[in-house]
């Protein structure tokens, strides 16, 4: 960047102090790695405002804060949380993206035989880690991509070995630091070897009743015949900010469940990619976000099919109220040899006020010919007539309002198989529709 006063410089700036504060000026393996970063993110610089798949989230307004880039007060137990009920050994503990062992509860290795720890210290080979960490699809990459990985210091791993199945779920708490206006690089890796299964619940949900900005960039490699289920909560309050990239890299016949659930947040943009590399791979992604007050949430998702015989399955739903703001930009992309895919995808949405605003935009981008595609998106009231049918039998209408919302959540509910998370999501959703139901 020319201009030294520029947005960007001040994040260069900043970066360069964290990168010399992480290694005490010593070489830690990963100095290649966090200059590429760097000058990615010095060529790209933030996007602009006229930037398509940032046209209706001007992010430079949020960004123009006075920062802090270090780790403020630590967390000495663990706070409370609505959607971790009871959870028994398999649970890792993140503060500022650094793995907390103290508060974290892992199993030993005569239970599970492989990895859940900071990623400096796995035994993975060095060269492995960086191909894991580096860039899945490098036409999905954005700025902030790059600005992570220029101010990586270490993350998170989860290994789950061959022909290894978790015993019960894996939570991962990420909790922020106590210091306000924190601005803080989060990194998780998920490698799921062959023939392996896991479920995996990512919870951002710690209200610290302060300014937080988070910009997070979660890479996972699900390995063929590989099965894996992967949820995100994030409900951090109204002066949460969230930037988050989920990188998903599929082998020859693995699944890959997900599921995307945005409940709070003053900005939260999601950038979910999948890249199916393999025959006979089956994607689900789902997803369902709850705008409320001045919220604005805005999710991208992109399905690259770039091989035959592929299933990929979306469904996200919305209901945004009061003065909020919800983007939906869906894109399944269909290669030349891709033949033979299945691709659906779906995004509904309910408007409760008059200053509530959508904007839906699903893509399909298809170059073989030997395939079955569908999209579709609709933006809405609630439905008037089942509203006079609940009425017309006694039901107070915003008790039969709440009824209609919750159904109209419930099917992306469902599709969440950990039961505790699934019924703690729809007891929260319920409550949360209630009190705007009035």
């Amino acid at each position: 960047m020319d201009d030294n006063n520029s947005l960007e410089a001040q994040f260069l700036v900043a970066q360069a102090l964290v990168a010399a504060s992480a290694t005490n000026g010593q070489t830690d393996g990963f100095d290649a790695f966090r200059e590429a970063g760097r000058i990615r993110f010095s060529s790209q610089g933030f996007p602009a405002p006229r930037t398509e798949l940032w046209k209706y989230t001007p992010v430079r307004r949020w960004l123009k804060t006075d920062f802090s880039f270090d780790s403020g007060v630590g967390f000495s137990e663990l706070p409370s949380s609505e959607y971790r009920g009871d959870i028994g050994s398999y649970h890792a503990v993140c503060v500022d993206g650094i793995f907390i062992p103290s508060l974290s509860s892992i199993p030993d290795k005569d239970e599970f035989e492989g990895y859940i720890g900071a990623i400096s210290k796995a035994k993975m080979p060095l060269d492995r880690l960086l191909s894991h960490l580096e860039t899945i699809n490098p036409r999905t990459e954005t700025a902030f991509d790059a600005l992570n990985q220029s101010f990586f210091q270490d993350g998170l791993l989860v290994h789950i070995p061959h022909d290894t199945e978790l015993a019960e779920p894996l939570y991962i708490t990420n909790l922020v630091t106590s210091g306000s206006n924190a601005f803080m690089q989060p990194r998780t890796l998920i490698v799921a070897e062959s023939a392996s299964k896991g479920a995996i619940i990512d919870l951002r949900d710690h209200d610290s009743g302060i300014t937080t900005f988070e910009n997070s960039v979660t890479q996972i490699h699900v390995g063929s015949g590989a099965q894996l289920d992967y949820y995100h909560v994030f409900d951090r309050g109204p002066l949460s900010h969230l930037i988050r990239k989920l990188n998903v890299y599929q082998e020859a016949d693995s699944t890959c469940s997900t599921n995307e659930l945005i409940l709070s947040g003053a900005l939260v943009r999601t950038d979910l990619n999948f890249l199916p590399d393999g025959e006979g791979c089956t994607t689900n992604l789902n997803g369902f976000y709850l705008a409320q007050s001045d919220t604005h949430i805005d999710v991208h998702t992109m399905v690259d099919h770039a091989k035959p015989d592929c299933v990929s399955n979306e469904l996200f739903k919305g209901i945004i109220g009061d003065a909020a703001t919800a983007v939906f930009n869906g894109r399944v992309l269909v290669r030349q040899d891709a033949q033979r895919i299945n691709a659906y995808q779906s995004n509904r949405n309910i408007v409760l006020s008059d200053t509530a605003k959508m904007f839906s935009k699903p893509e399909l981008e298809i170059y073989a010919d030997d395939v079955k595609c569908s999209h579709g998106a609709t933006t809405g009231q609630i439905d008037s007539e089942a509203m006079f049918y609940l009425r017309s039998r006694g039901i107070k209408e915003s008790v039969a309002r709440n009824l209609l919302l919750q159904a109209f959540a419930a099917d992306v509910l469902a599709l969440v198989s950990v039961d505790s998370l699934r019924e703690r999501l729809q007891e929260i959703v319920a409550e949360r529709l209630r009190k705007q139901s009035g």
